[in-house]
């Protein structure tokens, strides 16, 4: 694979057709890789990555949440209630942190080389 996109891939189309675009090239990159890397090292890396992306923004995501846990009190002065702040910012910071799972995750995938010998 030369690169996954170029301004020709993407002229004249809508955010749409783009999006499926993309995702049909990286499809093609991950089926390319599969392809010729034996299946047991394969869905060993496969493993290994997602594992360390997912303990890598888990971390984060539990000190962000502890940094959250010490400054809701100050959603009381502001004449909110604490409690239900704090859900709600924790639920959109949970939703964050996947979003960011996804994305390192792809990109590993995609950015990573498979040198056949």
């Amino acid at each position: 694979f030369s690169g996954i996109l170029t301004l020709e891939d993407i002229d004249g189309k809508t955010r749409t057709e783009i999006s499926d675009f993309l995702i049909g090239r990286l499809k093609a990159v991950i089926e390319y890789k599969e392809s010729v890397i034996p299946a047991q090292i394969f869905f060993f890396f496969f493993k290994q990555i997602f594992l360390q992306v997912l303990d890598s923004q888990w971390e984060d995501h539990i000190n962000q949440m502890t940094m959250l846990q010490q400054g809701i009190f100050l959603q009381a002065y502001g004449q909110k209630n604490p409690l239900i702040e704090f859900k709600q910012e924790a639920h959109t910071m949970f939703e964050e942190m996947q979003a960011r799972i996804k994305e390192d995750y792809t990109y590993i995938w995609v950015a990573f080389w498979v040198e056949v010998r």
